[in-house]
């Protein structure tokens, strides 16, 4: 399955349920759970598959259906960024700053424990 398509796929159902989810409104438009099932025929693979069926049952189910669909879809998409070249390449610039970050620091030696005070020698 192609991770990024999919991943768009589910920001556009993310999208959809998105308003329900912030307002607490009940019910979808029928335009929207329309567009869910065509977004649904996308892909045959059976994980996707199993996934859109869930999502369309929640959401036919009212508004936890809908906050469940939402928070699945969001999830997903965030999953699906941890496979992007972005993800990793952002990952790294964030490393080699730290580590650039920590050579410029001084080292401080607070976690050994002090010998002798100058003042009982």
């Amino acid at each position: 399955m192609d991770i990024g398509a999919a991943a768009a796929r589910l920001q556009i159902v993310a999208d959809l349920t998105s308003g329900a989810f912030e307002e607490r409104i009940d019910n979808l438009g029928n335009s929207d759970i329309a567009l869910i099932k065509q977004i649904a025929d996308e892909d045959t693979s059976a994980q996707y598959q199993q996934l859109m069926n869930a999502i369309i049952t929640g959401v036919a189910q009212g508004r936890h259906g809908i906050n469940s669909a939402h928070l699945t879809a969001n999830r997903v998409v965030e999953l699906a960024f941890r496979c992007t070249r972005e993800y990793f390449s952002a990952l790294h610039c964030y490393r080699r700053n730290l580590r650039v970050g920590m050579l410029d620091r001084p080292f401080r030696a607070t976690h050994l424990p002090r010998r002798f005070s100058s003042a009982g020698r």
